[in-house]
């Protein structure tokens, strides 16, 4: 990999670049859809330390989630909103 090419990207760099909140991004850290190592890694190598964000791994996970969906349409429905009223 050449030296030149940034690797691992800031908090505020990954929100602007994925478009995800921050509480969205730290839910994925903290339910393991994200897995330390490959999407986000202690740059001071303590948990201490700031969090360094994996922008291909994080596109990459977006895309399978986005598979995943796509491939299965009839749980996707069951968990849509229905407009219709209550009790009818």
């Amino acid at each position: 990999m050449p030296i030149n090419r940034k690797r691992f990207f800031t908090t505020a760099e990954t929100l602007e670049l994925t478009n995800l909140s921050r509480s969205r991004l730290m839910e994925l850290k903290q339910s393991g859809d994200f897995q330390a190592g490959k999407h986000y890694v202690y740059l001071g190598g303590t948990p201490r330390s700031k969090l360094g964000w994996d922008i291909e791994q994080i596109h990459s996970w977006m895309v399978e989630q986005t598979k995943k969906e796509l491939n299965n349409p009839s749980e996707a429905i069951a968990q849509m909103e229905t407009f219709a009223e209550v009790g009818v």
